[in-house]
């Protein structure tokens, strides 16, 4: 299904329909063709020869040489075979680590190639560069300073040769028969490949393509490379192969196991890389990449809300899905989302998303929702969070970074599925944000708003709890964390120059056996509230207020629970980070009440002074 609807993306003209910036080369390129780099030209003029350099245009000191729509052949192992008339300098000798026998033999495939294309398409520029390829040694030479990776090709009388469509037309017939296995290069097999092809007499065994459905020769190799960001892999990918016999079935070897024609596998991997480049369609987070697009290119894109949500788009997203604001053509267009990573030279797809626009947008307005928590001074709502925050809330902080190197690969799929088709987010997450809060002896913003989604999605807490302070809520584990956040204020307030708190100290009991700690932390409390009571009474009477509210709570039902589960843990969290928000908002506006009626007193002495006089 994957492979088939990104065939549709690359009939349909890729991203280009959309009116993007995405690779016109790629949606239009001939068959058997690729967009490359080419720095070298040889540049026959008359009876002359010259070495012509190309510039990307860019002016950049690394000039990798102007971008052209060269041959291409899908090539690995130590024998591989060249391509015509464009290709790296080690066809024509200039290399580091070839043997100079293997140099000799690559000489020959690539002039003979050339011969053999000449003979075809009856073009004499193709004989007159044949004809140079024979020189020994070759003259002009090759720029001492041309690397042995440059692309080199070559232009007749101001002809590039790759562009001409007789040139063009016989490398679609000779690059597939030219990548089978053990395939050897003469004049008289080249010729034989184009004749065979255009007769339509190949012999070669036909299996039905698992894209297109037809009748077709499989490609053994799939003609084009995945390239996919750094981040994810660092060399170029493919989706099928086999190289080794433990992938093999039923006997089939290469990329037979997944029977794909040449045109599908093409297009599939086209298709690929031009999501992979356009900036609107994928979003990159760990070591995973995620790509998404629209059947018509109705315009949606989920990037600016998984990425970096703005809390203006996100209100305008539940307002439209609240309203049905949505056209509902647009509404009914298929929306398609794949995550994937790199797994040696393959591409692992980890998921694939096929629903439509109107339910990607109603899943995301109840995932906003679901994110919905006080900030950490409980005055509003904090900022809704995309994949990369959220993801921090179970990562360890190095230098002051979350070290996303220690990011579990499935965790952003299952984020993505979340937002985007409203799965339920594992209990793992919960877990692993529980043991993130343990270890860092705090609850972050981030920590707090991935906890209540995992029990929004999974329906454990109902949708509209939890998202700010609930003095009334019977769980003991929320009721434990509240009551251990008073019980820091006080400690705080009490030593305000202190370095650790029982925060660093117990935290990890706390939020898992309370009856073995809290009992101890309640009778250390006492001499924190009674030097309150004596220094700063106001502050004594708020605290001692939220101490006995917990405790009525606490002692009105269960009394301080054994051990708490992961479920009640998470809760904890929550009744922590709520409470010391709630406590921050009460002392702030307590504060800010003592300003204001300090600056009434002065208002009114200030205005009485003239009286005086």
């Amino acid at each position: 299904m994957l492979l088939q609807k990104l065939k549709e993306y690359y009939d349909a003209g890729g991203s280009l329909a959309a009116g993007s910036e995405g690779d016109a080369a790629s949606a239009a390129a001939p068959a058997e063709y690729e967009r490359k780099n080419v720095p070298w030209v040889l540049r026959f003029d008359g009876g002359s020869a010259t070495w012509i350099r190309t510039s990307d245009g860019k002016g950049a000191k690394a000039d990798r040489g102007l971008e052209m729509l060269v041959p291409a052949l899908k090539r690995s192992g130590q024998k591989w075979k060249p391509q015509l008339l464009a290709d790296k300098l080690e066809v024509l000798g200039r290399t580091d680590s070839a043997t100079p026998a293997r140099s000799a033999e690559l000489l020959l495939e690539f002039r003979t190639l050339i011969e053999g294309c000449a003979r075809v398409t009856g073009l004499p520029a193709l004989e007159r560069v044949a004809a140079w390829l024979a020189e020994n040694p070759l003259s002009p030479p090759i720029p001492d300073e041309a690397k042995p990776s440059d692309y080199v090709t070559f232009e007749v009388d101001g002809v590039r040769l790759i562009d001409l469509p007789e040139v063009r037309a016989a490398w679609a017939l000779i690059a597939p028969q030219l990548a089978a296995k053990g395939s050897t290069i003469t004049v008289d097999q080249v010729a034989a490949w184009c004749a065979a092809a255009e007769e339509g007499a190949a012999e070669a065994a036909t299996m039905q393509c698992l894209v297109c459905g037809e009748f077709r020769e499989p490609a053994r190799i799939h003609p084009v490379d995945i390239s996919i960001p750094r981040p994810v892999a660092d060399q170029q990918l493919k989706v099928v192969s086999a190289n080794n016999e433990a992938f093999l079935s039923y006997g089939l070897e290469q990329s037979l196991i997944a029977p794909t024609c040449r045109e599908c596998a093409r297009a599939y991997a086209r298709a690929l890389n031009d999501l992979v480049r356009n900036e609107s369609t994928r979003l990159v987070v760990g070591s995973t990449i995620t790509l998404f697009w629209t059947r018509s290119r109705s315009g949606f894109s989920p990037l600016s809300f998984l990425d970096k949500p703005e809390p203006g788009d996100v209100k305008s997203l539940l307002e439209s899905v609240a309203g049905g604001g949505s056209p509902a053509a647009v509404d009914a267009d298929a929306f398609y989302a794949t995550t994937l990573t790199a797994s040696g030279s393959r591409v692992a797809v980890r998921d694939w998303i096929d629903t439509t626009v109107g339910d990607a947008k109603a899943s995301l307005a109840r995932w906003f929702q679901a994110q919905r928590m006080a900030d950490e001074w409980h005055a509003t709502d904090g900022p809704p969070l995309g994949a990369w925050s959220l993801c921090t809330a179970i990562l360890p902080i190095r230098g002051g970074k979350a070290d996303f190197t220690q990011l579990p690969r499935p965790v952003p799929r299952t984020l993505f599925r979340a937002a985007l088709a409203g799965s339920p987010l594992p209990i793992d997450l919960l877990q692993r944000a529980v043991l993130r809060a343990r270890s860092e002896q705090q609850v972050r913003y981030a920590t707090a708003v991935l906890i209540r989604l995992v029990l929004v999605t999974r329906h454990l807490i109902p949708e509209d709890s939890m998202s700010s302070l609930a003095p009334d809520n019977p769980n003991p584990g929320y009721q434990c964390g509240r009551l251990f956040a008073v019980l820091e204020e006080a400690q705080r307030a009490a030593n305000p120059n202190i370095n650790a708190t029982i925060v660093d100290r117990f935290y990890g009991t706390a939020s898992s056996a309370p009856a073995s700690v809290f009992p101890r932390l309640l009778r250390g409390v006492q001499p924190h509230l009674a030097k309150l009571e004596r220094d700063r009474p106001g502050t004594y009477r708020g605290i001692q207020r939220r101490v006995e509210e917990v405790l009525d709570e606490i002692n009105g039902r269960t009394g301080f629970p054994r051990t708490l589960t992961t479920l009640d843990q998470g809760l904890f969290a929550l009744g922590y980070y709520h409470q010391r928000a709630a406590s921050r908002a009460e002392a702030r506006a307590a504060a800010d009440a003592r300003r204001a009626g300090a600056t009434n007193a002065d208002t009114t002495q200030g205005e009485s002074l003239p009286e005086e006089e």
